[in-house]
Order: C-alpha cells, then structure tokens, then sequence
C-alpha cells in the first residue's frame, strides 16, 4: 500500500517537472473558421477593385466566306492586337475603330421594301501601311469586341460625335455636329446625281441637270439628309455647304457656262467646263518657253 502511493506521488511530481519545462504552454483547442477569420491563402479582389489583367491574344481563323482572316497573317494580328489592347484607352480605341470604317448611302433601294439599309459600311485594317478591306466579324473577333459596342461606333461616325466621356460633366450645351462629317454626307449626295467625268484629265465628276444651282443641290440635300436619317440638318449651313462646293475638286456643273453665286450676286465660271461646252479640250500643259533642242 505504501509502495502504491510512493509510486503515485513519484508520477505526479515527473507530470510538475515536464509542465515546468514546456515553455509552450497547454494547448488551445481550435477555434471554429468563421466568415471573419478567413482561410490564410491568396487574397483575391473581386468586382471593380480587382486588378484586371491584360486580355490574351486570341488569332481570327474563321470569320466569312471571302476568309478574311487569310489575307492578315498570325504575326500581324499580333501587332494590331498589342497596339489596340496595350497602348490605347477606351477613348483612343473608339477613335481608332472609327478611322477604320466608312459608310455610304446604298446604290439601289427597293421599292415598298419592308427594310431598306440607309447606310453601307466598310470595314479595312492597316497593319503594314497597306489598307486591307475585310468583313464585320474579322474586326471583331480580332478586336474582341462585341457588335453593340461597334454599332456606338457606328452611329457617332455617322453622325460627328465625339468619343470623349462626357459623363460626370454638366454642360447646358449639346456638341454640335463637325460640319466636316457633314460635308462628307453632302458627297455621298452628290454621289447619287446623274453626273460624268470630264476631260481635264481628273475624276471630277460634273453634274447633267442644267436646271441645278447650288442653292438647288442644297435644298435636295437638306431634303434627302432628312429622309435618310429621320433627322433636321444642323450644323452645316448653306454659306458653308457653298464654300466647300465652289472649292471642291469632286464636283462641279456641267451643262452651266455661268454659274449664279446667290452669296455675292458675281457668277463664277468653271474653265473645263467652259472648253467642253466650246468643243475645246482642255490644255494638256504648259509648254517651256526658250529655244528648242536640235
């Protein structure tokens, strides 16, 4: 019986001496994970504050029929990629999809048709100094855009906007209209006149009708700018349709030796047309005053 409580006391004291020498302490049990006590392990933002990383390159090997994708080599998709995605903003991409794309008006509508498109749009990339004409899907698949974004894009070519945000500043003023992109839809009017090339050796295209003044062209294009695009012409007024007119190298009056100018009362007159109405071709060039060479 003595030996057993020896023993005790002797198992009791060697338990004291290991506690003593632990400097640890006891262990603490576990505590249960909670939403506030998160795994340890990569902290990953999510939403707006997460750090966005830069889009893969993803080379077009499909898009239509006219494969468009075989014309641009892998390399240089590349290129266009990495110029478009690494250094450009939104604002610049915008701007740069627009100096890729031009609208027309279409050369033939349908009578009573159930849709008629008011624009024809091309599309063309440039990545060696060469422009390459190719189809919607290419540039998109190639920008990795999606056709509501280019469909923005579209309308404020068509209509002159700018591509800067604007949202966040208060301004009692709407942005006008660039009477330039104006003019460029008053050509395409022009476009669509009976009209032919002269022989002074350029592509000036000369109007048919005898009967058209420009004050009348400009009332046939207020008349069809409305009926195209359900909008009152705004920006481009008649003084400055008719300045860009008189000095434009695309179009003039065929059939008119004198031209009424409705801004000054003068008249002005076109000298190829003038040749043309006498018979006479238009000089071909100047000759070098001095003796001939034998």
């Amino acid at each position: 019986m003595a030996m057993d409580k020896l023993m005790l006391l002797n198992e009791v004291a060697r338990s004291i001496l290991e506690a003593e020498d632990d400097d640890s302490g006891p262990s603490q049990p576990k505590k249960p994970k909670t939403a506030e006590d998160p795994d340890p392990g990569p902290f990953i933002l999510e939403g707006r504050d997460r750090e966005l990383s830069p889009r893969p390159f993803v080379p077009v090997t499909q898009c239509c029929y006219l494969l468009c994708h075989d014309k641009v080599p892998k390399d240089d998709q590349r290129k266009l990629w990495d110029l478009w995605e690494n250094t450009m903003d939104k604002a610049a991409q915008d701007e740069y999809l627009s100096s890729l794309i031009e609208f027309r008006p279409p050369a033939t509508v349908k009578v009573e048709p159930k849709r008629n498109r008011n624009f024809l749009w091309r599309y063309t990339i440039n990545p060696n100094g060469t422009e390459i004409q190719c189809c919607q899907k290419f540039l998109l698949k190639l920008y990795q855009i999606s056709e509501k974004r280019l469909r923005v894009i579209q309308e404020k070519t068509r209509n002159g906007d700018s591509f800067v945000e604007r949202r966040g500043k208060h301004s009692r003023s709407r942005p006008k209209l660039k009477a330039q992109n104006l003019w460029d839809l008053a050509e395409a009017h022009l476009a669509t006149l009976p009209s032919t090339q002269g022989l002074d050796g350029t592509d000036k295209r000369y109007l048919k009708d005898s009967s058209l003044t420009i004050k009348k062209v400009w009332a046939m294009f207020e008349e069809w700018y409305e009926a195209t695009t359900g909008q009152e012409l705004v920006g481009l007024s008649y003084k400055t349709y008719h300045k860009k007119f008189s000095a434009s190298k695309k179009y003039a009056f065929l059939y008119q030796l004198v031209i009424p100018d409705e801004i000054s009362g003068n008249t002005w007159l076109d000298e190829p047309t003038k040749q043309l109405m006498e018979g006479e071709e238009p000089p071909k060039g100047k000759k070098r005053k001095g003796k001939s060479k034998k």
